[in-house]
């Protein structure tokens, strides 16, 4: 089962990859989810969502089924990201995009 401790910024996301060859069951990874409502904050966490879905996926994947791999890794970042708060979720994706320049008149 997934989990997330939902406390303010000590919360961590649980995640697990299941289905997998290698993966034995309950194959799990806790990442922290810091500030996600910075660029840097929400960056940081995309790089070890990142890392987290290479070190699952990896003893499945790396060396062969490239499509397998891909899956792998969407399907651990899909699961990451449902383990935020929808307004946390909210904040992630605004702190992800880049500023936007008005135009003066």
């Amino acid at each position: 089962m997934i989990t997330t401790n939902s406390s303010a910024l000590g919360a961590a996301l649980a995640l697990a990859l299941a289905g997998t060859a290698a993966a034995a069951p309950g194959d799990s990874l806790r990442v922290p989810i810091g500030d996600v409502t910075t660029a840097a904050g929400a960056h940081a966490l995309h790089a070890r969502v990142e890392r987290a879905a290479a070190r699952l996926c990896e003893p499945s994947y790396a060396l062969g089924d490239l499509s397998g791999w891909s899956y792998c890794l969407a399907s651990v970042r899909e699961t990451a990201l449902r383990q935020l708060t929808p307004a946390q979720r909210q904040d992630y994706a605004a702190a992800l995009r880049p500023p936007v320049a008005l135009a003066s008149r």
